[in-house]
């Protein structure tokens, strides 16, 4: 399934399983490997990234639920102000 999002400020495609968890997206498919898999269980706060500007665990989110959404990962913020 092809997905079209936003990675970090960049738009994006990639073709995988819609139920893919959004860590492994990020991981393996885009090598930002910033974004920490720990838990699981979206407890442990090491894969949060933004989903539309709100924090989520991504090891939670499949990555259909990101179709032409806005992803920013820790990579994002790197050389801005905050």
């Amino acid at each position: 399934m092809k997905i079209d999002f936003s990675l970090n400020g960049k738009k994006v495609t990639i073709d995988t399983l819609p139920e893919k968890r959004l860590i492994d997206v990020i991981r393996e498919d885009f090598g930002l490997l910033q974004t920490k898999n720990a838990c699981y269980s979206g407890e442990c706060g090491s894969c949060i990234v933004q989903l539309e500007g709100k924090p989520v665990p991504s090891c939670q989110i499949p990555i259909f639920s990101v179709r032409a959404k806005h992803v920013t990962t820790i990579e994002g913020f790197t050389g801005t102000e905050k």
